[in-house]
């Protein structure tokens, strides 16, 4: 299993340094890794998470995604007040920092990873770990965040509801009801499906070249979270996971999910809400390097 991911991820590396020459060369400007994104979020990873369902119906397969759902929400309760106690709030950034250990790149990183290692079936099961994400980002990651300003009822429905959520029940019900689309219509999807793992990391390179590499050595608080969010976390999930009674897919699926860098949400919240956002973003583009030589390790 190590050494499958170690490959992957080697060769998901070559890809993100193209991406930085391409950003460094001006191939692809500030903005355009902006829509690049876009393209990714919306429209590229619902059809992976789509095509995860387009297959035969099995018993096993619904008993697993349930598992799947029960390990990521044990995976939260559990880490979650870990993190309050191991970051307390007289560290200046404790907010920024606690979410960061706790909310990985789970679609962004995760899914091209899973894809790769474990295939469509680990897809599917991951679908659980994004739709508990989702849903804890937008009540925890909410409230942990907010300064003064609270985000509304019809806003956080609307964050929780997002088009891989929508793909994903979507997906599940074809799977359920059977209902497959016809070869011509799902090679269309399979096409645009493939440029998943490319694309993301490209988009992961253009924006780590914009980071500067003497600023993340120097931020302490980098270490902190790097540890706990790469290593702490997934082995300690790892140890726990190994006494429940359930599949190796299913387990190593969760455990890829939780082992990935921080995302770019925290970015996103801390700008909404008044936190450190280049700070945020430092904590995202040293996570994903770190990434690189951490998941293969943990994953042992």
């Amino acid at each position: 299993m190590a050494i499958i991911i170690l490959k992957q991820i080697i060769a998901m590396l070559i890809i993100m340094i193209v991406g930085v020459i391409a950003r460094k060369t001006n191939l692809v400007a500030e903005r355009g890794n902006k829509e690049l994104s876009n393209v990714l979020l919306f429209i590229v990873n619902p059809m992976v998470i789509f095509l995860a369902f387009q297959r035969e119906f099995s018993y096993e397969l619904v008993n697993n995604l349930l598992v799947s759902f029960g390990l990521s929400i044990l995976s939260y309760i559990i880490l979650i007040p870990l993190s309050h106690f191991l970051i307390g709030k007289q560290r200046p950034e404790y907010a920024v920092e606690r979410f960061a250990t706790l909310y990985s790149n789970c679609g962004f990183f995760g899914i091209p990873v899973v894809m790769a290692v474990l295939g469509t079936e680990g897809v599917f099961y991951l679908t659980a770990y994004l739709a508990v994400f989702n849903i804890f980002v937008w009540t925890h990651g909410v409230l942990l965040m907010q300064k003064g300003e609270k985000l509304s009822r019809k806003e956080i429905v609307k964050n929780i509801a997002n088009i891989n959520v929508i793909a994903s029940v979507g997906g599940l019900l074809c799977f359920i009801f059977q209902i497959h689309l016809i070869p011509e219509l799902k090679n269309g999807v399979q096409y645009i499906a493939d440029m998943n793992t490319p694309m993301a990391m490209m988009i992961a390179g253009i924006t780590l070249s914009q980071m500067k590499l003497s600023e993340i050595i120097k931020e302490k608080g980098v270490y902190l979270v790097a540890v706990l969010k790469l290593v702490a976390y997934p082995i300690l999930m790892s140890l726990i996971f190994r006494f429940i009674p359930v599949q190796d897919i299913v387990k190593q699926t969760i455990l890829i999910a939780i082992a990935c860098p921080v995302g770019a949400t925290v970015t996103l919240l801390a700008l909404r809400f008044e936190k450190n956002a280049p700070y945020a973003s430092m904590l995202y583009a040293a996570t994903t390097i770190m990434a690189l030589i951490t998941m293969p390790l943990v994953l042992i």
